[in-house]
């Protein structure tokens, strides 16, 4: 049996016992503050921020409740087939595993589903910092400025697969760290296997992860070791913790792709051939200094809670420590993801959260470098910056992210009731002007063709015939937004479906028709 022990347990005594007492009762105050901030609006529907990502992960719990297949899926918001899987549903499945297991809300599952690998998530992060030979007392405080963060306080309460994909991509990193030390083929095995579950939750997550990985790999076959052995030490782990994960994730992606070419809404439209672009950015973009500003502006802030701090502690503050590498080449893992996936940064807030845990892990280093130096005034200097991160990071998620927990608009969730009381269980919505938004099919419990604008009448066409041929019967006509007003170019829908001339109902932004159809 593998006897487990942190490698540096061996010198906690030398530690000074103030400063673990102190960090680890920041870290307390830390950890209970989080609790605070995740319970904020945990009981309102998925519609505060980002509702088309969160409503587009819950209904296909939904539907994997109601019998979906469990890999091909369905996302029911672009017509049939229904299938349009996107990640692995590893978190879909757990959260209808507890639904159906503890008949709870599918909701607040979610979110408590995404809150638990944001907690679980603090024993990789102290098992890794452990082999980077981080003092006891020392761990607390990267593991407090992680909980502070308003970054993953706010999106670690939501219904998404973020917190699930970092906690198997830190998991997988720290099974490799044990794994140098120890040799073990079980622990391999189990490095391996959540590098996998990384992959196929999020790629775009693991990314950052796969290059730490290669470093470690590197750096442990580099070692002036006499013992050091070529399959045991390098080919080994290339295999196991970096091919094979990608592969795996390969073929998903080539699975999905092929689930997605039989939808003639999403063939030419959400493959990983036509989302390129949308995956990986423009030149333009990548060299855009006016989109790097912003971006770098909105998520320093979201992480740190401040700029001038954050580049207080990530740019200048680094180079009077001993920890300098570190802290820049963290600071640098972080702009390289974003180089690789750059569109999808730019556009999405939340995006972050799968490497600013790298710019986090940066400042830790340069504060716990200041705090070790034998002169007081650095000293001093390190401690006033870590409570003045703290202190913003705090602030900031009080003032600009929690009063987000608490409002929304309910003009579609009006329209999600509506067309539930006027629509059979088994009718199908048309629904214009909402690009593939899965809020209004998700809270109606409702399957939908919905009309994104890029869509083409080739498209359009073969869509509306594909549910003919599998008898699913439009039972209402919802116009949003834009499309309320050029409805008469939509007259072609009469013919197929007869909707009334008056909406049945209406609201600031969405109009319903039923059709001949409807119940």
């Amino acid at each position: 049996m593998l006897a487990f022990k942190f490698p540096s347990e061996k010198t906690e005594s030398d530690e000074n016992k103030w400063t673990e007492k102190i960090l680890l009762l920041i870290f307390a105050v830390c950890l209970i503050h989080s609790f605070w901030g995740i319970s904020g609006g945990w009981n309102n529907p998925l519609i505060d921020v980002h509702a088309f990502r969160q409503t587009q992960t819950a209904i296909s719990v939904f539907y994997l409740l109601k019998g979906s297949p469990w890999l091909a899926y369905e996302t029911p918001v672009l017509g049939v087939p229904w299938s349009i899987p996107m990640e692995f549903p590893l978190y879909q499945g757990i959260v209808a595993i507890l639904v159906k297991l503890l008949q709870t809300p599918i909701d607040q599952t979610g979110r408590f589903v995404s809150a638990f690998f944001f907690y679980l998530s603090l024993i990789p992060i102290y098992v890794i910092l452990s082999y980077l030979q981080v003092a006891r007392a020392f761990r607390w405080l990267f593991l407090s400025l992680f909980l502070a963060s308003p970054l993953y306080l706010f999106w670690s309460r939501t219904f998404m697969i973020e917190s699930t994909a970092l906690f198997f991509s830190l998991a997988y990193l720290a099974c490799i760290a044990v794994y140098f030390r120890y040799k073990s083929p079980i622990i391999a095995l189990l490095a391996c296997l959540c590098g996998i579950a990384a992959s196929l939750t999020k790629v775009t997550t693991m990314a950052g992860f796969l290059i730490l990985a290669s470093v470690w790999i590197g750096a442990n076959w580099f070692k002036k070791e006499s013992s050091r052995n070529l399959a045991r030490d390098l080919l080994i782990p290339v295999v196991v913790f970096i091919i094979i994960p990608f592969l795996i994730a390969k073929i998903w992606v080539n699975f999905t792709d092929g689930q997605k070419l039989l939808n003639p809404m999403a063939a030419d439209f959400i493959t990983s051939k036509a989302l390129r672009d949308w995956n990986f950015g423009t030149i333009a973009q990548k060299l855009s200094r006016s989109q790097w500003r912003n971006y770098l502006t909105r998520t320093l802030n979201d992480v740190f809670g401040g700029l001038i701090i954050s580049v207080m502690a990530l740019v200048i503050l680094p180079i009077f420590t001993s920890k300098k590498l570190l802290s820049y080449g963290l600071s640098l893992l972080f702009i390289l993801t974003v180089a690789i996936f750059t569109n999808l940064h730019f556009v999405h807030n939340y995006y972050p959260y799968a490497n600013a845990i790298f710019l986090l892990g940066a400042s830790g280093f340069t504060i716990m470098g200041l705090i070790e130096k034998q002169r007081k005034i650095w000293q001093s200097v390190g401690w006033f910056f870590l409570a003045l991160i703290l202190l913003s990071q705090l602030q900031f998620y009080r003032a600009f992210w929690h009063p987000k927990t608490k409002f929304y608009s309910i003009n579609y969730l009006e329209i999600a009731s509506q067309v539930q009381s006027i629509t059979s269980s088994d009718g199908v919505l048309l629904i214009y002007g909402h690009q593939w938004n899965s809020m209004i099919p998700y809270y109606s419990q409702r399957r939908a063709l919905m009309i994104y604008s890029e869509a083409s009448e080739e498209e359009l066409k073969n869509a509306f015939s594909e549910l003919s041929r599998a008898n699913h019967q439009v039972e209402a006509i919802v116009f949003c937004n834009e499309t309320r007003e050029n409805r008469e170019d939509k007259k072609y829908l009469n013919s197929l479906y007869n909707p009334n001339d008056k909406p049945v109902f209406s609201n600031k932004r969405c109009d319903i028709y039923t059709t001949r159809h409807g119940k």
